[in-house]
């Protein structure tokens, strides 16, 4: 349930977008790790920040 998984190689390589959907089930279902205080977990690997309250979303992409 990724936003984009347009296949293929070379010009078209960037048009793959591994966020999740908004029905995914990865949303919410990740545990909050903001007690730990690293500052590499406050956002994702887009630069999106991450809840300090509540679950986060499963992988490297925060909805």
């Amino acid at each position: 349930m990724f936003v984009s998984l347009a296949y293929g190689t070379g010009t078209n390589s960037f048009s793959n977008n591994y966020g999740i959907q908004s029905n995914s089930p990865c949303v919410g279902a990740g545990m909050n790790l903001s007690g730990l205080n690293l500052p590499g977990l406050s956002a994702d690997i887009n630069g999106n920040p991450r809840p300090t309250s509540g679950p986060w979303d499963l992988g490297a992409y925060q909805h």
